[in-house]
């Protein structure tokens, strides 16, 4: 029974976000204790030694990821794959459809569960044995959803030091180790970063005015110096 405020909280955002149904019609609600991840890496460039199937995935995570700079959304896109293939894509939706928990992963997990919908299977079932490839890591809203349902592996390009749900603001010493999501980080940090920038040099056309931060000089020799914190602009 999930009885802490914050547990509910987080029975609330699942809730909220189509998949607490999934979980309560097929089998008994976990709380937070029972999910946990380990961290198999932290790599920052793209590891050579990535089967040739991955950088595809991961491919066809940035070019969601694009899509959605191209509709003015903040550019971060995801893949699960199970069995070797892609059964379900996402990008952040959220300026469009002016919902806030419309993320990458959980338009994802959406189209996700129509797909198991149409094939007579149980989403957390396919999620257990599923990889998600996203180019930014998960905040904590959708690392909460990812946790509940056990998914079994995720793949991420870039930490998000301000929101990041896996290791980069939540703390993994908070879960047991009774359920693992095996996680290889920042396989492709350049490409993620770069993307972020290129969407936050010409401002987030749906910030609200007040909200929008004023471009000062940089406190540097060079021009072409980049700055230290490159997420300090990146509301994700």
């Amino acid at each position: 029974m999930i009885r802490s405020r914050e547990e509910q909280r987080w029975k609330y955002w699942l809730a909220q976000m189509f998949v607490f149904d999934e979980l309560t019609s097929s089998t008994t609600v976990h709380s937070k204790a029972d999910a946990t991840f380990s961290v198999t890496g932290a790599i920052y460039s793209l590891r050579p030694e990535m089967r040739v199937s991955e950088r595809i995935f991961l491919d066809a995570a940035f070019a969601m990821a694009q899509e959605a700079i191209d509709n003015n959304e903040v550019p971060v896109g995801c893949v699960f794959v199970y069995a070797n293939e892609i059964i379900a894509r996402g990008r952040n939706d959220v300026n469009r459809s002016r919902n806030p928990t419309n993320h990458a992963e959980m338009c994802a997990l959406e189209q996700l569960k129509s797909w198991c919908a149409q094939r007579g299977e149980q989403l957390e079932e396919i999620l257990r044995e599923a990889t998600l490839y996203v180019t930014l890591e998960p905040c904590i809203m959708c690392a909460c959803a990812l946790y509940y349902l056990r998914l079994k592996r995720i793949v991420y390009g870039a930490a998000n030091e301000r929101f990041g749900g896996l290791h980069s603001v939540a703390d993994r010493h908070k879960y047991c180790s009774e359920h693992l999501i095996d996680i290889d980080a920042n396989v492709d940090q350049e490409r993620a970063v770069k993307m972020l920038k290129q969407f936050y040099e010409t401002q987030n056309p749906f910030c609200p005015e007040e909200k929008r931060k004023v471009k000062k000089p940089k406190k540097c020799d060079s021009a072409d110096a980049e700055p230290t914190d490159l997420f300090a602009v990146f509301d994700v």
